[in-house]
């Protein structure tokens, strides 16, 4: 199954329950996934943070 270049598109829901069996959860393979995806998102935090902090102290400031 290939996962990253998949022609068809879909959103990070339900590509998570792409990874539920017939049996049930696979929990290993389901956090892999979900750590993978909300990645980029706490990345992206992280990176703004100094600039959040930044302009609310800035804006506090009359």
């Amino acid at each position: 199954m290939n996962l990253l270049t998949a022609t068809v598109a879909r959103t990070k829901p339900r590509f998570l329950t792409s990874f539920v069996d017939a049996r049930g959860q696979v929990l290993a393979i389901l956090s892999a996934a979900s750590t993978i995806a909300i990645l980029p998102v706490v990345a992206a935090g992280w990176i703004a943070q100094k600039q959040r902090v930044r302009g609310l102290a800035m804006g506090a400031i009359k």
